[in-house]
């Protein structure tokens, strides 16, 4: 499929078992956003957002300063690599993951959709993202985020 073109997804409605399709470009970041995203405040530790991520099961958390404006994003990639370099560096887990802000790891630059935008846009950006989440925007203040999963789950409904 050449690039600029669209899927056509074919679900089953849930009700009488019948085919629907609808183009991916028809759905909207809206469809499948995530509203409630996890936060941090900037001055938590490393092993704060480790913690979070495991027992929530999630892959990013937002971070946010004293206002609660999100000020960048740290992924479970930077945390394992963070630990990763670590490991093989000292042969040992530092103790300073307690102390150290998780400022130290984060994405600064959050990349941005608009809520109204598509979920084709959404995956195409996506695709070129390196924390796997866009913020997502309502009127210039965020009003979630969209994350490769959060599009999958959207397309299994």
């Amino acid at each position: 499929m050449k690039e600029g073109s669209c899927y056509k997804i074919i679900q089953y409605d849930n009700m009488t078992g019948n085919p629907m399709a609808f183009l991916l470009e028809d759905l909207k970041v809206k469809d499948v956003m995530n509203y409630f995203p996890q936060t941090l405040f900037k001055e938590e530790s490393i092993n704060s957002a480790d913690l979070l991520m495991k027992s929530k099961n999630i892959e990013h958390i937002l971070v946010v300063n004293s206002e609660g404006e999100s000020i960048g994003i740290i992924t479970n990639e930077e945390i394992k690599n963070c630990y990763l370099k670590i490991f093989f560096e000292k042969n040992y887990l530092d103790p300073q993951l307690e102390s150290n802000s998780i400022t130290s790891l984060m994405i600064e630059k959050l990349l941005k959709i608009d809520i109204e935008d598509s979920v084709e846009n959404a995956a195409r950006m996506l695709s070129k993202s390196k924390s796997g989440c866009l913020a997502v925007i309502k009127n210039d203040t965020l009003a979630g985020t969209i994350s490769k999963n959060d599009i999958i789950k959207g397309l299994t409904k």
